[in-house]
This record gives C-alpha cells, sequence and structure tokens, in this order.
C-alpha cells in the first residue's frame, strides 16, 4: 500500500469525501496539479507529454526529477519558456482552430525590421490557407461555438500494481470532426494537428518522414479515449514547396487486415508499458523525494533559476 512508504497528507490536495475526481481536469497553463488525495488514495492524471517526460523509446530517460515535479507534476507551468517551434506550433493551431492546447491562443509572432511579417511566419500563414481549404474537401468541420476545439477526455486506467493508487489517462484533442473523403467516412474522428519544419525530415524523435521510426503512443491513447478514430494532420513551413500529409492511425486490435490488427496490438503493448514504467517512476519519486539529477540536456531552458544544482558549462 501507499501509504506504506509515502505520507499521503503531507502531499496537499485533500479532497472533500463528495469530490468526484472525474469532474478534475488537469492540463497545460491550467496551474492544476497532475496529482491529488482521495478517501485516502493518492490519484494520478497522466498524459502522452507527461509520459514523454519519463520515456523515450520505450526506455527510461535521464531525467531531473525536480524540474519534472516542479512543472509538469504540480502543473506550474507559468517558469516554462517556450521555443519558437512551439511559438510557432501555437500560432499555426490559433490560425487554424481558434486556439492551441491548453486554449492558448497565439496571435502573432515576432516581427522583423519595419514590422514586417518574418519569412517563416509568411510560410505558415500559408499553410493555414491550405489547411482551411483541405479541411473542406474532407468534409470536416468547427463549429461556431469551437465545442469540438482542443476537447479534453478522462478515463480511469485500470492496469497498475498499487492498491492505494488511482489512475487516469487524460488528453486534449485538437479537433473532433466528422470526415468524408476518398470513400472513407466516418461520423467523427480525433485529428491531432502538427507544424514542423520539414515534413520529410527522418532525424530525431518528432520527424515524420519515416512513420515507422514514430513514436505513435498518443494516437492509441486517444483512439482509446475517445473511442473513436484518431488521424495525424502534418503541414511543414520548410523554404522550398510547403506540403502536408494527413493519415489515420489505426488502433483496432481486431481490424479484418492482419497487419494492420498486429500493427495495433504492437503499439497497445508499448502505450501499457509507459504508462507502467511512468507510474513506477512517479511513485519512486514520492516515495524518495523529487531529486535535482543536473546534466548540460536536463538544465538547458530549466525554470528553476535558483536551483543549487544547476549544471554550469566549466570553460578552462
Amino acid at each position: 500500500m501507499l501509504d506504506n512508504f509515502i505520507d499521503i497528507k503531507s502531499l496537499g490536495y485533500d479532497d472533500p469525501i463528495d469530490t468526484d475526481i472525474q469532474t478534475y481536469s488537469p492540463g497545460n497553463n491550467l496551474g492544476l496539479p497532475r496529482y491529488r488525495i482521495h478517501k485516502g488514495k493518492l490519484v494520478l492524471y497522466i498524459s502522452n507529454s507527461l509520459i514523454n517526460e519519463f520515456i523515450q523509446w520505450g526506455e527510461i530517460k535521464d531525467y531531473c526529477a525536480k524540474k519534472v515535479f516542479e512543472t509538469y507534476i504540480t502543473g506550474n507551468y507559468e517558469g516554462l519558456s517556450a521555443s519558437d517551434a512551439m511559438n510557432n506550433g501555437s500560432y499555426f493551431e490559433t490560425q487554424c482552430l481558434g486556439s492551441g492546447a491548453g486554449n492558448k491562443v497565439t496571435i502573432d509572432l515576432p516581427s522583423i525590421r519595419g514590422g514586417k511579417k518574418s519569412m517563416p511566419q509568411k510560410r505558415i500563414d500559408e499553410q493555414v490557407l491550405m489547411f482551411k481549404h483541405l479541411m473542406r474537401d474532407m468534409g470536416m468541420l468547427i463549429l461556431p461555438d469551437k465545442s469540438n476545439v482542443q476537447v479534453k477526455a478522462m478515463k480511469e486506467w485500470a492496469d497498475n500494481n498499487y492498491i492505494d493508487l488511482i489512475v487516469f489517462a487524460t488528453g486534449e484533442s485538437d479537433l473532433i470532426t466528422p470526415y468524408s473523403h476518398g470513400g472513407i467516412v466516418y461520423d467523427n474522428i480525433v485529428v491531432d494537428l502538427k507544424l514542423t519544419g520539414d515534413i520529410t525530415s527522418t532525424y530525431g524523435p518528432y520527424q515524420w518522414g519515416d512513420l515507422k521510426k514514430r513514436d505513435m503512443k498518443q494516437a492509441t491513447l486517444y483512439s482509446l479515449l475517445f473511442d473513436m478514430p484518431f488521424a495525424y494532420w502534418i503541414f511543414d513551413y520548410k523554404s522550398s514547396v510547403r506540403e502536408n500529409k494527413f493519415f489515420f492511425v489505426n488502433s483496432d486490435i481486431n481490424h479484418p487486415n492482419p497487419e494492420l490488427a498486429n500493427n495495433a496490438k504492437f503499439r497497445l503493448r508499448v502505450l501499457t508499458e509507459a504508462f507502467r514504467k511512468t507510474i513506477n517512476e512517479i511513485v519512486f519519486n514520492f516515495k524518495n523525494g523529487w531529486k535535482e539529477n543536473p546534466s548540460e540536456d536536463n538544465c538547458k531552458k530549466c525554470p528553476l533559476k535558483n536551483c543549487r544544482y544547476k549544471f554550469e558549462i566549466k570553460v578552462v
């Protein structure tokens, strides 16, 4: 039992007996912790982005527990500085959908000399127009009240080995919309909109040029959370011809196509293992304290300004 090694009362966020833990909705930029106490049990709210703080390519990362706790676990995102790529992505989603993740709105990007738009922004604007044109062609829609944009979902994740622990899987879809194109018709699908520098690049964990090397945990998780088909829609803003790529990720383990069914089974195993490892890491850190792990990668852009363990690059 968790009581054997975690002082639950010291964690705070102790709820009244009648609090409905399923109405709690932690998420990006909401300032809500991803844990709380309910009837003497520790409740965790685990998203794909939180998993990625601990896991990469199925293995435990060399992460800084202190940094993860003070940002993602506590929900304190204020100190996190967004990269240019993140700001570009938020701007793209705002122009396409009306808002980005966590209902963040980015209405403009830094201008260049004379107050003019930068070349990357001009390219992104081109892709916004392309998105709106293609969306209509594929029978998609954004409701006037935006109620199908940035939709949150949460379901209990029953597969954990701790008696005094309740785990919820959480997610936030960019768009839930009908789809009708190329003979494929769905009442509703989940669409995750992505912006990348070059859609043909095969470098790094966030590339989209080689889908066989791409982590698809999010697709499987969102299909489970929303109980509907999932599709990625990727746009780039490279200097040459701009491209986009729309594709479904099958999560039906009983699909009539054996290859697709086996792929779905594999991705489900990957997701299940990622949850198991993430839960174990969180429980371990609650038990042992969320300790610092200074390194160049962990300390780069870390919002914890007064950390006494901050990694310093020495010059000799």
